[in-house]
């Protein structure tokens, strides 16, 4: 399909996969691929992706990267997009109907186990299946929509991850905030750490996870 502009944030593929799935790979070309990922130039020596061309897209967006609505994904102008054959989807044509509850919010009780990858938005890491996230950046976060603590004191935070060789005791692996990647801090988990006091929350709120270091994390939950 020439007009689809595949966007991958997220690439993984393994040199022997990649031989298996051959006839598969072989229809994949003409995309527009942000960010780059590294298995790319190993890809193209076996003739996929030859055509595709890694850009930004250039998505017009009017709200921050944490606050992204379903408006913010036209393109602007001078996107690249044309360099690959992508016709401009016409928004107005398409998507929800006018009567969509789109104030309607899907509550996840912060005593529940939440799952790393089951995040509403995210930036500058990588999701794996759904085994948990990984590969994050220094600063990169993940977003957990409409978390209600209730009116119970949850003091705990505890969390399933694994880290890889060189992090501390004490180092801190990610901060856990409040309503914005720079909102209220109510707790941290460190190395060799898999629980951690939290200030008292009350209500619902978004939930961010901003990571200092890159670990692999599967799922946390609050507890009393």
């Amino acid at each position: 399909m020439k007009n689809i502009v595949t966007i991958i944030f997220a690439f993984f593929i393994a040199h022997e996969q990649m031989v298996s799935n051959k006839k598969v790979f072989e229809q994949v070309d003409s995309n527009l691929i942000y960010p780059d990922y590294h298995q790319l130039d190993t890809i193209r020596k076996y003739g996929w992706d030859n055509h595709s061309i890694v850009a930004d897209p250039l998505f017009d967006k009017k709200h921050e990267q944490w606050d992204i609505t379903y408006l913010d994904y036209k393109l602007k102008p001078e996107s690249p997009v044309d360099q690959i054959g992508f016709s401009t989807i016409k928004y107005d044509s398409i998507g929800l109907l006018p009567d969509f509850p789109f104030e309607k919010k899907l509550i996840k009780s912060a005593g529940t186990l939440i799952q790393a990858e089951d995040y509403n938005r995210m930036k500058d890491l990588r999701c794996m299946g759904s085994t948990g996230i990984y590969n994050m950046r220094t600063g990169a976060w993940a977003k957990y929509e409409n978390v209600d603590f209730g009116n119970k004191s949850f003091s705990r935070f505890v969390c399933m991850l694994r880290t890889s060789e060189g992090i501390t005791t004490g180092e801190v692996l990610f901060e856990i905030r409040l309503d914005s990647p720079e909102g209220d801090l109510i707790g941290s988990i460190s190395g060799g750490e898999t629980k951690a006091r939290v200030k008292t929350v009350t209500g619902v709120h978004n939930l961010f996870l901003i990571f200092r270091r890159n670990i692999m994390l599967d799922s946390f939950r609050f507890l009393n």
